[in-house]
């Protein structure tokens, strides 16, 4: 009998150890806001010959390693939480532009894509357009960030000229827990 109760003890310090070693080691957590961005020049071209309308379709990469806080915690991530994704326009061409409708992709390959709907929007220098999270775009986004490769980044859609440009200055703002004990 106090052979059985002294192999219960032994277990019994030894998860209790392993509990507190995990609890100590996440003591080491380090957590970062993370910024991942990209400029994309656009162009507005005619849908047709003799188009009053324009159509725009623009696609730039984002490299999340580009972030030198996350490139130096790469292999220690524990979570990325997308905070925000954010569109500011740029020096629109003419002054003001109103896209009738614009749909802006972030993806990758094998990878669900995140998007988000803009529409009836009037684009003026530095107007700054918070896209929602509605259809779980940060889950999806997050997952694409996770795999810490380049992401493209896409917008297209239709202005009310059919001829001019912008820039979109894209930027997801997340916040990321690594441990450097990992």
């Amino acid at each position: 009998m106090k052979k059985y109760i002294t192999i219960l003890s032994i277990m019994f310090f030894t998860v209790a150890f392993l509990s507190s070693c995990e609890k100590l080691k996440s003591l080491a957590d380090v957590e970062f806001d993370a910024d991942f961005e990209s400029e994309l020049n656009v162009p507005i071209q005619p849908t047709s010959l003799k188009s009053t309308l324009g159509a725009f379709n623009k696609t730039e990469t984002i490299d999340p390693l580009s972030n030198a806080e996350f490139q130096k915690y790469q292999n220690k991530i524990k979570n990325i939480n997308v905070t925000q994704a954010e569109i500011t326009i740029l020096e629109p061409n003419p002054s003001s532009i109103v896209v009738s409708s614009a749909t802006l992709s972030a993806m990758m390959t094998n990878m669900p894509t995140a998007s988000w709907s803009i529409s009836n929007e009037t684009l003026t220098d530095g107007k700054k357009i918070i896209l929602d999270n509605n259809q779980q775009q940060f889950d999806k986004l997050k997952a694409i960030i996770n795999e810490k490769k380049p992401f493209d980044v896409n917008l297209q859609g239709v202005a009310n000229v059919n001829q001019g440009s912008f820039k979109v200055k894209v930027k997801f703002k997340t916040r990321v827990k690594a441990n450097p004990l990992n």
